[in-house]
């Protein structure tokens, strides 16, 4: 992994104005307030699985459970360990397809880092897939940001100017995956 040049922060910066992990999930005034925060720079939604948001009964007993930890993930029954696998496939299918289209990604350090290969772009987007370890994404040629989360969900925050809504949408209905809005 290489830290970025000067030319490719500043043009990321033109695309994504606010892309630190502070800027895009601002913490609110009051935890107990439970309206959203704005972001007038981002168009946010999320990409997932499903097609639709988790109710709270099916969050607790989707076959899948992706937020168990891997050792207990292993000893699942065959049939929820495939479904498990398959979905997980779904998401592998999705972050390769987006590092075609040229990955930063954001360092525990707010750096802007570039992956010099495939395999380790995917050591750290199996991370965020098993819930491992969050990372923030950035793709300047389609105008987002992708945020790993929980119960295959990911965060997206896409550049109300840069956004390149049916390119990114065919990557999303290619993997099998929905967007939620």
């Amino acid at each position: 992994m290489k830290n970025i040049n000067f030319d490719t922060k500043k043009n990321i910066e033109a695309i994504f104005p606010t892309y630190l992990q502070e800027d895009i999930f601002p913490e609110p005034e009051n935890i107990y307030d439970e309206a959203p925060i704005p972001n007038h720079n981002y168009l946010v939604f999320s990409v997932s699985i499903y097609d639709h948001f988790l109710t709270q009964d099916e969050d607790w007993y989707h076959p899948t459970y992706s937020w168990l930890p891997a050792n207990i993930r292993e000893n699942l029954n065959e049939e929820r360990w495939n479904e498990y696998v398959i979905d997980e496939c779904k998401f592998i299918l999705f972050y390769n397809k987006l590092y075609s289209k040229d990955v930063y990604m954001l360092s525990s350090n707010n750096q802007l880092v570039k992956f010099d290969s495939i395999e380790e772009f995917e050591s750290y987007s199996i991370q965020d897939i098993r819930e491992v370890n969050s990372q923030t994404y950035i793709i300047p040629s389609l105008g987002v940001l992708i945020t790993g989360n929980f119960e295959f969900t990911h965060i997206v925050h896409a550049s109300k100017e840069y956004y390149k809504k049916d390119e990114f949408e065919k990557i999303v209905k290619d993997s099998g995956l929905y967007i939620l809005k």
